[in-house]
């Protein structure tokens, strides 16, 4: 094993110690959330949970969302507010099961929404 790969596992385990009381985490999900405080490392998990795509929390979004609270801390990137909502809206689109007999009304309604919404405002 090398030295880098031995301190990821390192930082992981200290971000499921500080989690360890609320979830199960991965050492894959873990690993970007060691780059905040530990106080920020719950809130940014929690966001992760709130917002990830068909509720399935990836170390991809979890690397999302830790880029994102790093962002607003530094005041580099700010996400506008409608963004945040269109974002957490795509997410619960996203739980809507494959075999719900409503997905496709479900979605075709966002849609048909989506697209009277942009041709009124563009």
């Amino acid at each position: 094993m090398s030295r880098p790969r031995a301190y990821q596992l390192i930082d992981a385990a200290k971000v499921s110690d500080n989690l360890s009381t609320t979830v199960d985490i991965t050492e894959r999900q873990a690993r970007p959330l060691t780059r905040l405080e530990p106080r920020k490392q719950a809130e940014a998990w929690q966001e992760a949970v709130e917002t990830a795509p068909g509720g399935k929390v990836t170390a991809e979004h979890v690397e999302d969302v830790v880029g994102r609270i790093q962002g607003r801390n530094a005041n580099v990137r700010q996400i506008p507010e409608a963004m945040k909502i269109a974002m957490i809206a795509i997410s619960q689109l996203e739980r809507i099961r494959d075999n719900d007999p409503l997905r496709v009304e479900a979605l075709d309604y966002v849609i048909g929404w989506a697209t009277k919404w942009r041709d009124r405002h563009d």
